[in-house]
C-alpha cells in the first residue's frame, strides 16, 4: 500500500489518466442512439464496399469516417461482435417527438465501446498534450492543474463516453499545433492544423493568429516567408492526402455537406430558418474578422511572452467563435484552452465550473432514452423502466414538459459559462485581485478612509507605509531638536 501511494505521489498525472480512463469506460455502454446509429450505418456501408459517402448517411469530412473505418477493420479480423444493434418496439413512439432526435434502433454495448475507445484514446493525447504545453510554459505544477481541468471536465467525458461525437479529435490536433508552432515545427504543425480543420470546421478560424505568431518568432522577412511557406506545404500536403480518396471516388462535393447544410435554408423553410441561418452566418462572419484583429494585434505585440499570448489568443478566437449557442460538442475545442488560463489565472475557475455544471443537464435531458443499450443488451434494467422514466420527463409543466426545461436549461447554463468567460477575458468583471493576485493568488488591501467614511481599496504598497508612497517616506524629515 505504501508503495502505491508512493508511486501516486511520484507521478500524480499517471493517477489523474487512470481515474479519466476508468470513467469514460464506465460511461461508455451509455449512449444517444440517434448518433451512434448513424456511426453504425456508416460502418455496414464501408463493409459492403460502398465507401463513406457511396450510400445516404455519413454527413462529416473523412476524417472521422476514417478512423471509423480502422474500427471496422479491428471488428472484422480481430472481433467477432455477431449483431451490433436492434429495434427496441417499446421505443418507437420515441421517434415522433419534435424537438429532439431520438431512435429506436439501439446499438449493443460491445459496438458503443468500439466507436468509443478511439475517442477515449484522443482524450488520453488530448490530456498529455495540455500538460505538455503548460509544463513548457507554466511550469510542472500548472501543468498537472491544466491537464486535470482537460482530462476530467465533464463536458469532454459526456461528449466522448454519451455522444461519441469526434470533436476531441479536433482539439487534440488544434493544441498539437500551437505545440509544434512553439517548438519552431511550422511544416508539422502545418498538417496537423490540416487535420484539425478537416475534422471539425471551428479550428479555421485560428488561422490568422497563427500566422502572426509565426512572422513574430521568426525574426527577418525571409524567415517568415520560409516559416509561413513550410506551413501552408504541410496543410496542403495533409489535405490532399485526406480528400484524394473521395476526390477519386467523385465524392468531394458530399466532404462539405455537413458545412453547406449548416449555413442553407430549404425552400420550404421558415421565416425562423432564415433568421437562424443568416445570424449563423453573421456571427461567424464576425468571429472571422475578430480573429484578424486580434492577430494584429498579437503581431503588435511583439515576442515578449508571445507563446503564451498565443495561448490566449486562440482561447479567445475560439470563444468568439462559439458566441452562436453551440451544440455541447463544439464547445471541446474550448476546454483545453480553457484549461490553460484558469491554471494560469485562477479567475477562469468559475466559467469552467459553469460548464462543467451544463455538460450534466445539457447532455442529458434524454437521460433515459440514453439508457436503452443497457437495458436492451444486458439484464441490469429491463426497457419497461427504462421508458416508464422516459414518459415521466414527458410530463407537462405548463406549455412545456421536463424534458424540455431540461435542454433549455442546460443550454442556458452552457451560454452563460461562455458569456462569462467573455467577460473575463475582457477584464469587464469586477474580480477581487489585483493584477498580481491573478496569478499569485494574493488578495487586494482594504482601507477604511476617514474622508469617505467607507471601506476602500488601495495600491498594495501602502500596507505598510500607512498610506503614504515610499518616495515620500524617503524625504528627509527636519529633526525635532
Amino acid at each position: 500500500m505504501s508503495d502505491a501511494v508512493a508511486f501516486v505521489k511520484r507521478h500524480p498525472l499517471a493517477l489523474l489518466l487512470a481515474v479519466g480512463i476508468a470513467i469514460r469506460l464506465l460511461l461508455s455502454p451509455i449512449a444517444l442512439p440517434y448518433d451512434i446509429d448513424y456511426w453504425a450505418l456508416t460502418l455496414r456501408n464501408m463493409q459492403v464496399g460502398e465507401g463513406l459517402y457511396g450510400v445516404e448517411g455519413y454527413f462529416y469530412t473523412p476524417v472521422w469516417g476514417y478512423v471509423l473505418g480502422l474500427s471496422s477493420l479491428f471488428q472484422s479480423f480481430i472481433l467477432d461482435m455477431g449483431e451490433t444493434s436492434e429495434r427496441v418496439a417499446e421505443a418507437l413512439f420515441t421517434e415522433d417527438i419534435s424537438g429532439f432526435r431520438l431512435s429506436a434502433t439501439v446499438q449493443s454495448v460491445s459496438f458503443n465501446l468500439l466507436v468509443k475507445v478511439p475517442l477515449i484514446i484522443c482524450d488520453v493525447l488530448l490530456a498529455l498534450s495540455v500538460f505538455y504545453l503548460s509544463k513548457c510554459l507554466l511550469g510542472e505544477e500548472k501543468a498537472l492543474k491544466a491537464a486535470a481541468l482537460t482530462f476530467l471536465c465533464p463536458l469532454s467525458i459526456g461528449v466522448t463516453s454519451f455522444i461519441g461525437m469526434p470533436d476531441t479529435i479536433s482539439a487534440l490536433f488544434s493544441v498539437l499545433t500551437v505545440i509544434l508552432l512553439i517548438d519552431r515545427r511550422f511544416f508539422l504543425a502545418g498538417m496537423t492544423f490540416a487535420v484539425a480543420v478537416w475534422t471539425k470546421f471551428f479550428p479555421a478560424f485560428l488561422v490568422f493568429c497563427l500566422v502572426s505568431y509565426v512572422i513574430i518568432v521568426s525574426g527577418d522577412r525571409r524567415t517568415a516567408m520560409k516559416g509561413v511557406a513550410m506551413a501552408a506545404v504541410g496543410s496542403v500536403m495533409m489535405t490532399a492526402a485526406l480528400f484524394l480518396p473521395q476526390i477519386a471516388e467523385g465524392n468531394l462535393d458530399r466532404c462539405f455537406q455537413f458545412i453547406s447544410d449548416r449555413v442553407s435554408v430549404s425552400a420550404s423553410g421558415t421565416i425562423l430558418d432564415v433568421f437562424e441561418s443568416t445570424s449563423r452566418v453573421a456571427v461567424y462572419l464576425a468571429a472571422l474578422a475578430g480573429s484578424f484583429l486580434l492577430s494584429i494585434r498579437l503581431f503588435r505585440a511583439g515576442r515578449e511572452n508571445c507563446d503564451q499570448k498565443l495561448v490566449k489568443y486562440c482561447f479567445a478566437v475560439v470563444l468568439f467563435c462559439l458566441l452562436y449557442p453551440p451544440a455541447p460538442q463544439y464547445v471541446v475545442l474550448l476546454v483545453p484552452f480553457l484549461a490553460f488560463m484558469a491554471a494560469q489565472d485562477r479567475r477562469y475557475m468559475l466559467p469552467w465550473w459553469m460548464l462543467s455544471i451544463s455538460a450534466f443537464v445539457f447532455l442529458t435531458p434524454t437521460n433515459a432514452d440514453m439508457l436503452l443499450p443497457i437495458a436492451a443488451w444486458t439484464d441490469l434494467l429491463s426497457v419497461e423502466s427504462v421508458m416508464d422514466v422516459f414518459n415521466a420527463f414527458r410530463t407537462s409543466l405548463g406549455p412545456f414538459t421536463v424534458m424540455e426545461l431540461h435542454y433549455a436549461i442546460g443550454g442556458i447554463i452552457q451560454y452563460s459559462s461562455l458569456i462569462l468567460a467573455l467577460l473575463t477575458l475582457l477584464r469587464l468583471i469586477p474580480w477581487k485581485s489585483d493584477e498580481k493576485g491573478q496569478e499569485g493568488g494574493r488578495s487586494p488591501v482594504y482601507v477604511f478612509s476617514r474622508r469617505s467614511g467607507r471601506r476602500t481599496r488601495r495600491p498594495r504598497f501602502r500596507r505598510w507605509t500607512g498610506g503614504r508612497s515610499r518616495a515620500f517616506l524617503r524625504r528627509s524629515r527636519p529633526s525635532r531638536r
